[in-house]
């Protein structure tokens, strides 16, 4: 019994790595420039328009392709806020604060909270 089950586990196991690893180099092949840093943009979408639509059309006017758009773009934020996150250089955050509809962009930094930290606070 405990072989039939050797069998099943270890393919499993070795196909979850090549899965694994076939992700993590298409991580390691994006063609992000070495002065480039990840940003979140502030968006006001129209009326008319999806808001992941809207964030990758900036993109694309900024990258020129809809290919490298897609790459720089991290993330699209559209519950809590209308806003996405890519890997711009400082020229691009230059260009994409011109594009109609964009507020804001900023660095992605971690911020420490003021005060004690949360894993030293007692519940009594």
């Amino acid at each position: 019994m405990k072989t039939s089950r050797n069998k099943i586990i270890i393919p499993f196991f070795f196909f979850s790595l090549l899965i694994f690893l076939s992700s993590f180099s298409t991580l390691i092949t994006a063609k992000v420039p070495p002065n480039a840093a990840i940003y979140i943009v502030y968006v006001v979408t129209p009326e008319n328009e999806q808001p992941t639509a809207f964030h990758l059309k900036i993109l694309v006017a900024i990258f020129g392709s809809e290919e490298a758009a897609k790459e720089a773009l991290v993330y699209s934020y559209t519950h809590s806020a209308n806003a996405f996150a890519a890997w711009l250089t400082p020229e691009q955050v230059l260009e994409i604060l011109k594009q109609p509809g964009v507020l804001q962009a900023i660095p992605n930094d971690k911020i420490p909270l003021p005060g004690r930290l949360l894993h030293h606070l007692t519940i009594p």
